[in-house]
């Protein structure tokens, strides 16, 4: 194998095996360094900004969330917070708590579906390519879960656990 030009002239010709050996190491760090960022990016979820009030109620309901869903350990995401959580790696469920009450609860359609489990009422989202997003309604602070396609063979497995978990935390906006 020849040595390209350039790195010809960096080091003598007998310094040929130090040289591809030099260039190996080069590529294994750039692409390890390329890994890490690209899977860092992967776990990260800018966590939502609750007021006080919410704030309360969703670190009550991080300590109730189950350590595992439906067989899948939690994972957090980076940056740690009591405001979001997740289980399994890639594809993975995430929780969000204390997002701001989306648009359509604001102006519900008539072709907007819902379900109501264990006492929780969720707007059920189809965001495409097996994607769904599931927003509590009427709840003190809103709780948001986006179940990515795979991570589970039916995406509302995941609501059963996680409506207990809501239920016993996060009253409804109806309750005195």
């Amino acid at each position: 194998m020849t040595v390209p030009t350039p790195l010809r002239r960096l080091l003598p010709a007998s310094a040929a095996p130090r040289r591809m050996l030099l260039l190996t190491a080069v590529l294994c760090a750039l692409l390890a360094a390329g890994l890490l960022w690209w899977r860092g990016g992967a776990d990260r979820v800018e966590p939502p900004r609750p007021d006080a009030g919410g704030a309360a109620l969703c670190r009550a309901l991080d300590r109730a969330l189950p350590r595992d869903l439906q067989g899948r350990a939690r994972r957090d995401p980076a940056p740690a917070s009591p405001y979001t959580a997740a289980w399994a790696s890639s594809p993975r469920a995430v929780l969000e708590c204390g997002v701001p009450v989306p648009p359509r609860l604001e102006r519900p359609r008539p072709s907007d579906e819902a379900a109501e489990v264990n006492g929780v009422d969720w707007l059920v989202e189809e965001l495409g390519g097996g994607d769904y997003r599931f927003t509590t309604i009427e709840r003190r602070t809103t709780v948001q879960v986006t179940v990515r396609a795979g991570a589970y063979p039916n995406a509302t497995d995941v609501l059963p656990p996680l409506s207990d978990a809501v239920a016993r935390t996060v009253p409804s906006r109806f309750t005195p």
